[in-house]
């Protein structure tokens, strides 16, 4: 799948994202996963958002549905790499594995 680099870096600076790495959900096979996109996502310390819109700021279900319509996809979905429980990142290894960074913040680290 291509990105475009200029719109997804100006969404993750917009939603303080430092690292967005791409990967294929292994239950998703045929057109669901044409329809739907998977990340990876580290967030600046200090701006991990909550799960619903609050006060003004996006969610991450509000992040989710900028993302999809940004990427003409039906949905997307976005997992803190900070969020993901061990039992589940050993059952996706392989897939991050051969997932890939589509955006890295330079001054991140």
């Amino acid at each position: 799948m291509e990105f475009d680099s200029a719109a997804i870096a100006k969404f993750c600076q917009k939603h303080h994202i430092t690292r967005m790495l791409h990967y294929n959900h292994p239950s998703r096979h045929g057109a669901c996963q044409r329809q739907v996109v998977d990340f990876v996502v580290d967030f600046a310390p200090g701006h991990m958002p909550g799960y619903f819109d609050m006060f003004g700021a996006p969610g991450l279900i509000g992040m989710e549905e900028e993302l999809a319509g940004l990427l003409g996809k039906k949905q997307a979905f976005m997992q803190s790499s900070t969020g993901i429980p061990e039992g589940r990142k050993k059952a996706l290894a392989d897939s991050l594995k051969k997932g890939y960074t589509i955006y890295q913040d330079a001054s991140a680290g």
